[in-house]
């Protein structure tokens, strides 16, 4: 999974609780609303994983939740695997994980 913005805290996705969000990068779609265009080709920073896992993990007690932004071409190809890995990685934490999109 290839991670191109990570938003260290949120309050919107989930009402009353902190997340962080996690972007993924790439999407066939190419929407003229989207907010995200600077995702769609993959021409930004990315991040490894393991940054962000060691970033989730510190804030083990302070964040509620995470949600991960997928786009659609993204989330029907590559969502069960990766939200298995990351669940396996947040439940001993007692964070909730969203996949959206």
């Amino acid at each position: 999974m290839k991670i191109g913005r990570l938003q260290k805290t949120s309050l919107l996705d989930y009402p009353e609780e902190v997340s962080a969000i996690i972007w993924t990068v790439g999407c066939n779609f190419h929407c003229p609303f989207c907010y995200n265009k600077d995702l769609l080709n993959g021409n930004v920073k990315t991040y490894l994983e393991e940054d962000i896992i060691s970033f989730l993990k510190k804030r083990k007690g302070m964040l509620d939740a995470v949600s991960i932004g997928s786009t659609q071409r993204r989330r029907n190809r590559h969502a069960t695997g990766h939200t298995e890995k990351w669940s396996g990685i947040l439940r001993p934490q007692r964070v909730q994980l969203e996949l959206s999109a």
